[in-house]
C-alpha cells in the first residue's frame, strides 16, 4: 500500500515543488551551527552489496547496522560487513534487545542474529507460525517489554522467546509508547494491544491511504507529536487517545513531500525524513531550520528512516545509500569507547596481520597507537590507518594492544590479543639434546651394526631366493590351471560348433531333399506333403537361428532396464506363437494383475517367457480335456518371481538334473535345439537371478524364475 503512494499526486508535483523551492529560499535565519552541516556519504561503491536500505540503529556495541537489500550491514567505523540472513532475502526492519540480538524483519520471513565466534549467526522464526499466514513485507519490528513484535500488511507477529503468535491486525504500523503498545491502522483509526488483542481506542483518526508514521515526544510539554504521511502533524494525548491537528507550515511540507519518519535529535530539535524532499529539521516549536537534500550534498532525496546516533550524529537509510549528518558543536563523544582488534590473516607461522576499529568512530577521527608486547618496548603510532603487519617473529608468547586517540584527546580503552608464535623445532632444546644423544649413539652402534650387516644381507638373499622359488612354483601353478581351463572352453566351444553345425546343416539337407522329390513329383496332393515337411525344417533352422541370437544377445548387449506391463510383454510372446502349432488348442492363464508394471531388462524378460512357453506348447498333452498353461507374477522385497506352469508330458526326474544343459534334450520326441532352457538359465545369471524347476511324468511341469528388482530405480509400481 505504502509504495502505490509514491504514484499519486498527479499534477500536485509542480505546486509542489514551487512552494518547497520558496521554503528553502526563506531559511536564511536559521542557526548558524546548521550551517556547518557536514554529510559523509556511504554509497554502493564503499560497501559493494545492493544500494537500496530502508533503517538502521546504533548497536549496544556502537556499530551501525542497516537493514539492505542483500541483508543486514553492519559498520565499525573502519569496515562494512554483510551478514545475509535465509535465502539471501532483503531485509526490511531492525531491532535490538537488551542482550544485543538483533531482531529482523523481511520480505516474508522473521528471525534473528546473535554474535558466535565473533560472527553474526541467524536463526529463523517463520517456521515456528502454528497458523499458515503468510507472513508478508515486515516493514517494523520493535522491541516492547520482554516481547518481539514484527509488523506486516497482514498482521502482527509477536516472540516471546520461544514462540510465535499471529495478532489480526492487518494494514497497521505500531510504536512503543510509554510501555503502551500503539497501533495506526490505514481506514480504521488508533488501537492498543492488550493481552495480544487490538482494542479500537480512536476511530476518527483515520485515513484511507494514510497513517501515523512517527510519534514524537512534546520538548514543551508531557504529549507527542503524531506524523502522518501527506495529512500533516498532529497533537496526540496517550491518556484519552484525543488527536488534534497542528497548524504548521510542516503541512505544506507533508502533502507534497511526504513524511516517512522522524526522531528526535541533539535533545532539542526534530528530524524528519520525507519521500521526495530529503530530510527536514526543526526546532521544538516545529519552525523549520533547515532543509537538507541534495542542494546540501545529499545523494538522492528519496529518504527512508532516520535515526540520531549516540555521538549526536545523524544517520539515514535511502534508496541510493546512506547518510550520517553531523555539526560543528553536535559531534559529540562516546563515554569511555573499547577499540576492537581482529585478526585478519596468518601469512606463515611467525607473521601475523591485524585490523582495529573503534565503533562509533570513522578512521578518519582517530588516530591508533600500538605495542607489541614481547616484541617492542613501548606504544607507536599508526601510519597507515587501521592496519599492523608483523613478519619474522621469534618464538614465544606476545600480546598485541592498541588504543585509539578521541577527537576529544581522551583515549579509548585497549583491545588485546595475546597470541603465540611457535618456536622452530630445530632450535628447541629438546632436540638439541636428542642430537647430541643420537651423535653418540649412532657412533657406539656403528660397529655393531657394520658386523651386522653381512649377517643381514646373507639372510635377505636366502629369503629371496626362496620367495622367487615360490613364485615360480605359483606362476607355474597358475599357468597350468590357465591352460586347464582353456582346454575346457576349446572343448566346450568345438563342441558348440559341431552341435551346431550338425543342427544347421540338418534342417538344410532335409529341405533339399524335399524338394528334390517334389520336383520329381508330379502328384498336385503329394506336393503338399512335401510342402508341410519343407516348411517344418524351415521352422526347426528358425527356432536354432533364434535360439543362437538368444544365446549371443544375453552374452554381448548391455542390461538396459525400462518400465513396461508384465501383461504387454506376454502379450508380445503370445503373438510371436499364435500360428505355433496346436498354440490354439492351449488354455491360456493369467494370475497376476493385468495393469502391473515391471521395471527390467524387456528383451531379456521376453527371452524367458518366450523359451518357457514355447516348450509348454511344444511337449504338452493334447490328448487330454483341459490342456493350459498358466502364467504367475509375485512381488517379493528384492525379487520378481515369474512362475510358468502347464499340465503337459511333465519330465523324467532322471533328466531333471540336466535340462538347463547346452544342447540336452529330455525327451526323445524332442525337436529342439536344445538350447531353450541353457539360455533361459544363462539370462537368468546375466540378470542376477536364477530358476527352479518341479515337474511330474503326465501330469506337468513348473518352471518358477527369480529376478532380482532395481528398488532404487523403480519409478512407479502398482
Amino acid at each position: 500500500m505504502l509504495i502505490l503512494r509514491v504514484f499519486m499526486g498527479g499534477f500536485r508535483i509542480i505546486i509542489g515543488t514551487l512552494v518547497y523551492l520558496a521554503v528553502c529560499n526563506s531559511l536564511s535565519h536559521a542557526q548558524t551551527f546548521l550551517d556547518s552541516l557536514q554529510i559523509r556519504p556511504f554509497t554502493q561503491a564503499h560497501y559493494r552489496v545492493a544500494s537500496f536500505n530502508y533503517t538502521g540503529l546504533e548497536g549496544l556495541d556502537h556499530k551501525i547496522y542497516f537493514a539492505n537489500e542483500s541483508g543486514v550491514l553492519s559498520y565499525d567505523g573502519n569496515t562494512w560487513t554483510l551478514n545475509p540472513i535465509k535465502d539471501f532475502k532483503s531485509v526490511i526492519s531492525l531491532a535490538q534487545a537488551e542482550d544485543s540480538t538483533l531482531f529482523i524483519g523481511a520480505e516474508n520471513e522473521i528471525g534473528f542474529m546473535h554474535l558466535k565466534d565473533d560472527e553474526y549467526r541467524y536463526t529463523s522464526l517463520s517456521e515456528r507460525l502454528k497458523d499458515q499466514v503468510e507472513i508478508g513485507e515486515v516493514w517494523q519490528t520493535i522491541v516492547h517489554e520482554a516481547n518481539i513484535y514484527f509488523t506486516s500488511y497482514s498482521g502482527i507477529f509477536k516472540y516471546d522467546g520461544t514462540q510465535v503468535t499471529w495478532i489480526d491486525l492487518p494494514n497497521s504500523h505500531t510504536f512503543n509508547l510509554d510501555g503502551r503498545l500503539i497501533a495506526s491502522v490505514f481506514g480504521k483509526g488508533l488501537f492498543e494491544i492488550i493481552d495480544d488483542k487490538p482494542v479500537l481506542m480512536n476511530a476518527e483518526f483515520s485515513f484511507e491511504n494514510d497513517i501515523a508514521f512517527a510519534f514524537l515526544p512534546d520538548l514543551n510539554s508531557s504529549g507527542y507529536f503524531l506524523l502522518t504521511s501527506e495529512n500533516g502533524i498532529y497533537r496526540f494525548d496517550p491518556e484519552t487517545f484525543s488527536v488534534k491537528e497542528v497548524e504548521s507550515e510542516l503541512s505544506l511540507f507533508s502533502q507534497e513531500l511526504w513524511f516517512y519518519d522522524a526522531t528526535v535529535f541533539n535533545d532539542s530539535l526534530y528530524a524528519i525524513s520525507t519521500w521526495k524532499g530529503g530530510l527536514i529539521i526543526m526546532d521544538d516549536k516545529l519552525e523549520v531550520l533547515k532543509v537538507i537534500n541534495t542542494k546540501n550534498g545529499l545523494n538522492t532525496d528519496e529518504m527512508k528512516e532516520v535515526f540520531e546516533g549516540s555521538r549526536g550524529h545523524l544517520w539515514v537509510a535511502t534508496n541510493s545509500g546512506i547518510s550520517e549528518l553531523y555539526w560543528s558543536g553536535l559531534n559529540g563523544d562516546l563515554h569511555n569507547p573499547k577499540t576492537i582488534v581482529t585478526l585478519r590473516n596468518e601469512k606463515n607461522e611467525n607473521s601475523i596481520s591485524f585490523e582495529f576499529a573503534t565503533p562509533g568512530y570513522h578512521i578518519s577521527e582517530l588516530e591508533y597507537m600500538c605495542f607489541l608486547e614481547g616484541f617492542e618496548t613501548e606504544f607507536i603510532p599508526i601510519k597507515d590507518g587501521f592496519k599492523k603487519e608483523y613478519t619474522n617473529l621469534d618464538g614465544g608468547d606476545y600480546t598485541f594492544r592498541v588504543k585509539a586517540k578521541l577527537p576529544d584527546g581522551n583515549y579509548s580503552k585497549e583491545a588485546l590479543y595475546p597470541f603465540t608464535v611457535p618456536t622452530p623445532w630445530y632450535l628447541t632444546a629438546q632436540f638439541i639434546s636428542l642430537s647430541i644423544f643420537g651423535l653418540g649413539g649412532i657412533f657406539f652402534l656403528f660397529y655393531y651394526l657394520r658386523t651386522k650387516q653381512l649377517k643381514v644381507m646373507n639372510e635377505t638373499l636366502e629369503s629371496l631366493v626362496e620367495r622367487r622359488t615360490k613364485e615360480l612354483v605359483f606362476q607355474k601353478d597358475q599357468l597350468k590351471a590357465a591352460n586347464d581351463h582353456l582346454k575346457v572352453i576349446n572343448s566346450e566351444l568345438d563342441n558348440f560348433v559341431y552341435r551346431s553345425s550338425h543342427d544347421l546343416v540338418a534342417p538344410l539337407k532335409s529341405l533339399r531333399g524335399l524338394i528334390l522329390l517334389a520336383s520329381a513329383d508330379r502328384d498336385p496332393k503329394g506336393l503338399e506333403v512335401y510342402f508341410d515337411k519343407m516348411h517344418s525344417s524351415v521352422v526347426k533352422l528358425e527356432e536354432f537361428i533364434r535360439s543362437i541370437m538368444e544365446y549371443s544377445t544375453n552374452s554381448k548387449v548391455e542390461i538396459a532396464y525400462e518400465t513396461a506391463k508384465f501383461d504387454d510383454l506376454i502379450e508380445g510372446v503370445s503373438d510371436d506363437l499364435r500360428f505355433y502349432d496346436n498354440a490354439d488348442q492351449m488354455r491360456f492363464i493369467k494370475s497376476y494383475d493385468l495393469d502391473f508394471e515391471i521395471f527390467c531388462d524387456v528383451k531379456r524378460v521376453h527371452i524367458l517367457l518366450s523359451n518357457l512357453i514355447t516348450n509348454a506348447i511344444k511337449y504338452h498333452n493334447y490328448d487330454q480335456e483341459d490342456p493350459f498353461i498358466e502364467v504367475k507374477l509375485e512381488l517379493l522385497d528384492r525379487e520378481y518371481v515369474i512362475t510358468v506352469r502347464d499340465n503337459g508330458a511333465g519330465i523324467r526326474r532322471e533328466h531333471l538334473a540336466n535340462i538347463f544343459d547346452m544342447f540336452y534334450r529330455a525327451s526323445e520326441i524332442s525337436e529342439g535345439s536344445g538350447l531353450g532352457l541353457y539360455i533361459v538359465q544363462e539370462t537368468l545369471k546375466t540378470l542376477g537371478g536364477k530358476v527352479e524347476v518341479e515337474s511330474q511324468l503326465g501330469l506337468g511341469t513348473t518352471f518358477r524364475m527369480y529376478i532380482k528388482r532395481k528398488l532404487e530405480k523403480e519409478p512407479t509400481l502398482a
